[in-house]
């Protein structure tokens, strides 16, 4: 069970990481980056990653990182209502 709970708190970490190093490249804030997407395309690029060669991982989330468009939120209207 430990085990499990620090493997789930790595991996929330790997996902945060990769959504703040999208925002920097796409400059704009970190908030506004999908979780759920960065989530289903990291999911994806491990099951990839499983018969790569370890060196080449890096490179991989590099080039998913390259179609932000994805990835970004529209910004908030915090004067819009929905009574």
């Amino acid at each position: 069970m430990e085990q499990e709970l620090w493997d789930t708190l790595l991996m929330y970490n790997r996902i945060r990481l990769e959504m703040a190093r999208m925002a920097e490249e796409a400059k704009v804030s970190p908030y506004r980056i999908s979780f759920i997407h960065a989530l289903w395309f990291i999911q994806e690029e491990w099951q990839r990653c499983a018969v790569a060669s370890p060196g080449s991982i890096p490179g991989k989330f590099q080039r998913m990182r390259m179609p932000l468009k994805p990835f970004i939120l529209l910004e908030r209207r915090p004067q819009r209502l929905y009574p």
